[in-house]
């Protein structure tokens, strides 16, 4: 039934055809996620979702969190939803959170809309200092709403993992702190959590900012190019 609705699904190196992507319409793991049909590429290295503009509007009204707190968000709500962490971790729904380390410039293909790629790590914890895992390209052909996801290589950058060491060296301080008063310095666990997190945000910070000056940025580019370009 959803192959039905979505339609005819064309898009290079795929089948023409996949399976629902919804686990399980009861709430629990793999409830929520995107309603679209799902496939790998024929070299499996690529999962693509594809869904329509109505299922996609209907799925983000029934996600009101999602677009909270977006002053852009009721205006252009589908460009707002492929910039923002939130929409990929519910769109995806692997029981991980969707951390952006940058976006890639790319070129939408003949018939593209709203065209995003983004470079993540998809994790249940903090990713500082480790490298982006993967990137996601988000765009509108036609009438459907696609998603097309990709494990990739991305580079070490030293420098920001030396200044993501020093950041956490501070929180370090403070962690002791509350393990030398047994535990009951409250104030210092606390700064110790609002440290952690803001040395992981610089980290994330420091690599959109650094890596174009890699040696990898343009293969990187180039890899969420072609899958924009896998679109008919």
């Amino acid at each position: 039934m959803m192959q039905g609705i979505v339609g005819p699904i064309r898009l290079a190196g795929f089948p023409s055809s996949g399976a629902y992507y919804i686990d399980t319409l009861t709430q629990e793991l793999g409830f929520g996620k995107l309603d679209a049909v799902s496939m790998k590429s024929l070299d499996g290295s690529t999962l693509a979702l594809v869904t329509t503009m109505p299922l996609f509007d209907d799925w983000l009204k029934r996600n009101p969190d999602l677009l909270k707190g977006a002053a852009a968000a009721k205006s252009e709500p589908l460009a707002w939803a492929f910039a923002s962490e939130e929409f990929y971790s519910s769109a995806f729904s692997d029981d991980a959170h969707y951390f952006k380390y940058a976006d890639l410039p790319v070129i939408p293909g003949k018939g593209n809309g709203v065209v995003r790629a983004v470079l993540f790590a998809a994790t249940q914890d903090y990713p500082a200092p480790y490298p982006p895992q993967g990137v996601v390209v988000a765009m509108v052909r036609g009438d459907q709403v696609m998603l097309l996801k990709k494990s990739v290589t991305a580079p070490e950058i030293e420098s920001c993992v030396a200044s993501y060491r020093a950041d956490m060296a501070e929180a370090e301080l403070a962690l002791l702190a509350y393990q030398s008063s047994k535990l009951t310095d409250k104030p210092q666990i606390d700064r110790y959590f609002k440290l952690e997190e803001a040395a992981d945000t610089h980290y994330l910070q420091c690599y959109a900012q650094r890596l174009p000056e890699t040696a990898s940025y343009a293969s990187l580019v180039r890899e969420a190019q072609a899958l924009v370009d896998v679109a008919k």
